[in-house]
């Protein structure tokens, strides 16, 4: 007898299935575990070229959002970047993907500080991770006596809930402890100061940042090869701000000046002769507090710093690399739940986004008409202030960016920013509460709440509770919850057994 099956007979047979198997035995969602084993699968097979790779697990967020992670960890992995080609990562399954980091870096050094600073935010990951307490014999003195109280020093190993004998498989691989991540951290983390900074290589003043995109700019200032403008109202900042821009190899590069005071010393307007060489002019050079930079890299996204300007004890201006800028100066309100401080990196692209890339302005100096009793000066003046020059390598930096932009990302500029920039809000500033933990933990919010029910930490027990939390005021209790659902994961796979 010929056994003919109807479309709707294996739908009804996989139903009967899948509840049978509900019936006879839990079926646990994605976790850590799940995960590890299927980067420990994947870089086996890849074999020695393993050791150049890195992996982002998905799992962690809701599959609807894992569209838009996946564009801004590309996103993230591009702009860090110091290679000259622009590479999309290479996705596993529905919820991994790996990169070959050799793809980024051009140089030996940069590989060490990446490795380093990849280990850095990888062992912050406390989805995977667990920093615990051990005895350092090398700290204790010569001639201790047995039964001394040891010397101890924290240490940071793979949490017990992620499959250690996967994650040993891995290591083995990849000859790295932290290969394996949350895409969603990575992106968060790598994209502000500090861990910015090193894998994008700013410098530590601003003539270090010009040099390693291949610029002097002293000697673009000297053969008047910039171009400038004087805001006296900015998109941006609360007062004056001044803009100049010029070429270097690679591209465009923009530099702006900022203040947080509003008297004629720090007026751009007031004081618009900065660029008139000492020994042509002596009229006295506006002050400022800091400066910013956007500057096309090499493969075409941008690289941004943030820079204090100072006066040393001889009175040399001083620039110095910093973190965020003084919120008196400029405001982040890119971020509606973020706390309004801009700092290095997301929060820059982030803000000139909305722009295409680069925020625009209106050049007020030019409306005033300047001249000076020195000709020389009026026609440097008339050779710098050309705003519609800025406007035009504006134009071509933002082109080229938007296209480097969607070639990691697969989408057009304005939505794979907004996919960025939803990726880390969802992260780091949408309140954290127990449905999200337990799609960490790879539980329904039942079973993370059955987990709990013996929780004696405070926070824990709060979320159990139903209260939420900011990121870093939960992050240090994934451990203690994930190690709970892996007891309880433990348990009732016993249960079903027996």
């Amino acid at each position: 007898m010929k056994l003919e099956l109807r479309i709707i007979d294996v739908f009804f047979i996989v139903a009967l299935a899948f509840l049978f198997g509900f019936a006879t035995g839990r079926c646990f969602g994605q976790s850590p575990a799940t995960e590890m084993k299927v980067a420990a699968d994947d870089a086996e097979k890849l074999g020695a070229i393993a050791r150049q790779y890195q992996y982002f697990t998905l799992y962690g967020v809701p599959e609807e959002d894992r569209e838009a992670l996946v564009a801004a960890l590309n996103y993230s992995i591009n702009f860090v970047s110091r290679s000259r080609v622009v590479v999309p990562g290479e996705r596993i399954n529905a919820t991994m993907m790996r990169f070959n980091l050799g793809q980024y870096i051009e140089d030996k050094e940069a590989g060490e500080v990446w490795a380093k600073v990849f280990e850095m935010i990888g062992n912050a990951d406390r989805a995977f991770k667990i920093e615990t307490e051990i005895v350092d014999n090398k700290t204790l003195p010569a001639g201790t006596k047995q039964g001394s109280t040891p010397a101890t020093k924290l240490v940071t190993v793979d949490g017990g809930w992620v499959g250690l004998e996967n994650a040993k498989r891995l290591f083995v691989c990849t000859t790295r402890t932290a290969s394996l991540m949350r895409a969603e951290h990575f992106v968060f983390e790598a994209t502000k100061p500090s861990a910015y900074h090193d894998l994008a290589g700013i410098g530590a003043t601003e003539d270090e940042f010009f040099k390693s995109i291949g610029v002097d700019f002293a000697l673009v200032r000297k053969l008047r090869s910039t171009f400038g403008a004087n805001l006296a109202k900015s998109n941006v900042t609360n007062f004056e701000r001044s803009v100049e821009s010029g070429q270097g190899p690679f591209g465009a590069f923009f530099i702006t000046l900022d203040t947080n005071k509003a008297d004629a010393a720090h007026s751009f307007l007031r004081r618009p002769t900065r660029i008139v060489p000492a020994n042509v002019s002596n009229e006295p050079q506006p002050e400022s507090e800091a400066s910013e930079i956007f500057a096309d890299a090499p493969n075409r996204f941008y690289r941004v710093a943030i820079y204090a300007r100072e006066k040393n004890a001889k009175g040399e201006l001083v620039t110095r690399r910093i973190d965020k800028v003084d919120d008196e100066i400029a405001k982040d309100t890119s971020e509606p739940l973020g706390d309004g401080i801009i700092r290095t990196g997301a929060s820059c692209v982030r803000c000139h986004a909305v722009d295409g890339g680069l925020r625009t302005f209106e050049d007020s100096q030019t409306k005033l008409r300047y001249s000076s009793t020195n000709p020389l000066v009026t026609s440097i003046m008339q050779g710098f202030y050309q705003p519609n020059r800025i406007y035009q390598h504006m134009r071509s930096s933002t082109d080229g960016h938007a296209e480097a932009v969607e070639q990691a990302t697969g989408m057009k500029f304005q939505k794979a920013m907004g996919s960025f920039a939803s990726s880390i809000r969802n992260h780091a500033y949408v309140p954290v509460g127990l449905n999200r933990v337990a799609r960490l933990a790879g539980l329904s919010p039942e079973e993370m709440l059955d987990a709990l029910g013996t929780a004696k930490d405070p926070n824990l027990i709060r979320l159990r509770d139903g209260e939420t939390f900011r990121l870093g005021s939960i992050e240090s209790n994934l451990p203690e919850a994930m190690t709970a659902a892996d007891s309880y994961r433990a348990a009732h796979q016993k249960g079903d057994k027996e």
